[in-house]
């Protein structure tokens, strides 16, 4: 009587064969659900330094980086509350306060910022500067390769 536990893989086209293995589990995922995988991948990869275990230099300065975050934050349904105080700083130097009505929040619900400055841009000028900024680091990319 044998007791062993291998299994019959004669016959299986996956057989030992990771690549076999992926095109497989590719083959059998929904295309758009795979084109989310391929830009997740694209991105993780270009702006994580795996070797590192850290993020690469991204183009956008670290406060712009920091509204992002918490516009993205924002847009997800974050209260201005749940934001920190250097995320609610940070909005009010970039942007101002027009990021309230925006998200559609009143000037009440909203903590006030610890040093009221001019911002930097209005918001059209901050997208209009990350969009820059993103495709750069695109056009950077494509001539590396």
């Amino acid at each position: 009587m044998n007791n062993s536990t291998s299994v019959n893989t004669e016959g299986n086209p996956l057989k030992n064969n990771p690549l076999n293995i992926y095109n497989g589990l590719m083959a059998s995922i929904d295309p758009a659900k795979a084109e989310q995988y391929k830009q997740f991948a694209e991105y993780f990869f270009n702006n994580v330094d795996i070797e590192e275990c850290k993020a690469k230099n991204n183009t956008l300065p670290p406060d712009q980086q920091l509204v992002l975050y918490a516009m993205e934050g924002l847009k997800s349904g974050l209260h201005p509350s749940s934001l920190s105080p250097e995320e609610i700083q940070a909005l009010y130097d970039t942007v101002g306060d027009v990021w309230i009505e925006r998200f559609g929040f009143t000037k009440d619900e909203v903590p006030a910022p610890a040093v009221v400055r001019p911002p930097t841009f209005t918001v059209e000028q901050f997208e209009a500067e990350k969009k820059q900024a993103l495709k750069s680091k695109k056009n950077k990319k494509k001539s590396t390769k």
